[in-house]
């Protein structure tokens, strides 16, 4: 019987872990995001480098464990990947889509990343925050 495996990273410093590649091995020893293009900030109490885990396998599911994940560059002006996938998602395409990296809302504070689609009278048509 076959056993699907644990708890175990699937990407480590933006590559999976069976890619040995120049750039895979260059990442790591850099400890380099290659979602941000920038030093990885994630920390452990257990080691004294950053840790460099930005998603897991789960029981044979790949689940993002790092929120600098969700930063890798999309097809949209520049982008988060992401956020130019719910645009195509909810509204079919980019025509007419607003992205907003923070909007503050009187009352209630700042939120991160809407996604917003205008109609013809320039009416937000639905608008989706994500955190």
């Amino acid at each position: 019987m076959v056993r699907k495996a644990g708890n175990r990273p699937a990407e480590v410093f933006g590559y999976p872990i069976n890619n040995r590649s120049p750039e895979a091995e260059r990442a790591r020893k850099r400890h380099w995001c290659r979602f941000t293009d920038a030093l990885c900030n994630k920390t452990s109490r257990l080691i004294d480098y950053p840790f460099g885990v930005c998603s897991a396998d789960h029981h044979g599911e790949i689940c993002a464990v790092c929120p600098r994940r969700f930063e890798e560059p999309g097809t949209f002006a520049g982008t988060p990947r992401v956020l130019s996938d719910i645009a195509l998602h909810y509204f079919g395409d980019h025509n007419n889509v607003i992205l907003f990296p923070e909007v503050g809302l009187p009352n209630v504070g700042k939120k991160d990343r809407f996604v917003a689609a205008l109609n013809a009278k320039l009416r937000i048509k639905l608008n989706l925050a994500f955190q």
